[in-house]
């Protein structure tokens, strides 16, 4: 567990949201509690364990910078995820997460 680790999955996660991926989806996929990743994408979490950390970086590596309608995501929960990133400022770069 690290602290740096924490905040790695944050800025993911958020990058993520920004590319139209909502959480409950990526949650299905990473097999991942909902809660486990809104608080960590909410910058709640200090410290996180290695395997959730390594489940939200293969996610990432996996699906950053590509078109989440063909994961099968309807317009809609794109459309939601879109606005959640952009309500909070979130963008799909490798800026500095701030918590």
């Amino acid at each position: 567990m690290s602290s740096e680790a924490a905040v790695e999955a944050c800025r993911q996660l958020r990058e993520l949201t920004a590319d139209g991926y909502p959480v409950n989806w990526l949650a299905r996929q990473t097999h991942t509690a909902p809660s486990t990743l809104y608080a960590i994408r909410a910058g709640q979490r200090q410290f996180i364990h290695w395997t959730v950390a390594e489940v939200i970086d293969d996610a990432y590596r996996t699906l950053h910078g590509t078109d989440p309608t063909t994961r099968g995501l309807t317009h809609g929960a794109i459309g939601t995820a879109l606005l959640t990133a952009g309500r909070n400022g979130w963008t799909s770069t490798r800026e500095e997460v701030t918590t």
